[in-house]
């Protein structure tokens, strides 16, 4: 049995800074202890700034972003989104999205997710 501070025979790398990681808890989570706690920090802050979004919108975001249906156009913060059909493309920002979802609209929970940036 492995313990906590027991380190493994193989080695992977840290999902944010590359390095080399050795300890057992970091290969299973794939983020060394210094940016895990980077990470984790950076989670709950992105977590207050989407909780004026619905659990629904937060999950169409995701997979938005999983499908690599969201690109980010020339202008600083503005990306273009496809819609759930994939039939329409929208512009969208923090600010705004010319999609007609209005309050349903997911675009800006993507947005937040992917830059981690508030209006």
């Amino acid at each position: 049995m492995i313990g906590q501070g027991a380190t493994t025979a193989e080695h992977t790398h840290c999902h944010r800074c590359g390095r080399t990681l050795r300890s057992a808890v970091s290969c299973t989570r794939k983020y060394g202890s210094r940016c895990w706690a980077i990470v984790r920090k950076a989670a709950r802050g992105l977590n207050d700034m989407l909780a004026v979004f619905t659990r629904r919108q937060v999950d169409q975001a995701v997979e938005l972003i999983e499908d690599a249906a969201i690109v980010r156009a020339d202008q600083a913060d503005v990306f273009y989104v496809v819609s759930s059909d994939g039939t329409e493309i929208y512009r969208s920002s923090l600010e705004s999205c010319d999609c007609p979802a209005s309050k349903e609209c997911y675009h800006q929970a993507a947005i937040l997710i992917v830059t981690g940036k508030a209006a």
